[in-house]
């Protein structure tokens, strides 16, 4: 069994361990965009996308952050194999916009904003 295999499996276990704090999200993405500039209309194909994730408030010690609460959303690689910062995800009901991402071995770490 390779390393990235043993990695995924142990995944797998962390969220199947963590019972209900693991939570279904949306992940919303747009493909296509294009702009008409005779009509002045944007466009685009939006795809949503259920995946299951630990979600974790974040606190940080800046006044800028106050106003607009940080989570991290942990998401495993199986589900999401290519995120984009312009995709948005919402969670419980209230939409997120993703500020930043990270690839780790069988796992997608992002930070995420209201908005």
């Amino acid at each position: 069994m390779s390393i990235r295999s043993k990695i995924t499996t142990a995944v797998n276990l962390a969220f199947k361990g963590v019972g209900d704090l693991a939570e279904t999200v949306t992940l919303k993405t747009q493909s296509g965009r294009s702009y008409n500039f005779s009509t002045g209309v944007a466009t685009a194909t939006e795809t949503e996308t259920f995946v299951t994730a630990i979600v974790i408030a974040q606190e940080e010690n800046n006044t800028e952050s106050k106003n607009t609460p940080i989570k991290e959303v942990y998401i495993k690689e199986s589900d999401l194999p290519d995120p984009k910062l312009y995709d948005t995800i919402t969670i419980s009901s209230q939409d997120y916009s993703i500020l930043s991402y990270k690839l780790e071995p069988g796992l997608i770490v992002m930070q995420v904003t209201e908005g």
